[in-house]
């Protein structure tokens, strides 16, 4: 994934590794483990990084209508007003009443504060990468249960 959370499109060739070809099959799933933590709001994109708590789906996969193409690119703090409301009239009608009054308990980023958004490891309590985690999520977890029994 890149700074900005966007795919780096990585592809296997026949003659590559056994190694360059399991990290190209496995790369899609690395942004399951990615969450952000919001400043500002101008890199997190409200569609495909955010989540209402950490371990939920992207908002995205919450959405009842078909969200425009146009939206999907939109980082957060493009839903939120001057005065610093959302921007309900914007994403509303796309999502469900339980996840819209979650959003509503949410403060949204302020512009101008100085702080970035971040992107963190949702499956460390640091927010920081691990192979050990991320190995587990890969494999579905089944090396909590073999290290457990160890």
């Amino acid at each position: 994934m890149r700074k900005d959370g966007s795919d780096l499109g990585w592809l296997a060739k026949p003659d590559s590794s056994p190694l360059w070809k399991t990290i190209c099959r496995l790369h899609p799933k690395v942004p399951e483990g990615v969450s952000w933590i919001l400043g500002n709001g101008k890199r997190a994109r409200f569609w495909q990084h955010c989540r209402v708590a950490k371990c939920d789906p992207r908002l995205l996969e919450f959405a009842i209508d078909l969200v425009p193409e146009e939206q999907l690119q939109r980082t957060v703090c493009q839903f939120v007003s001057d005065a610093s409301q959302w921007e309900w009239s914007v994403f509303d009608r796309f999502l469900p009443m339980e996840l819209i009054l979650k959003i509503a308990a949410a403060f949204p980023p302020h512009g101008s504060a100085g702080r970035e958004d971040i992107f963190i490891w949702k499956f460390t309590l640091n927010g920081e990468f691990s192979t050990n985690t991320a190995y587990g999520m890969l494999e579905d977890h089944k090396w909590i249960t073999i290290y457990m029994e160890i």
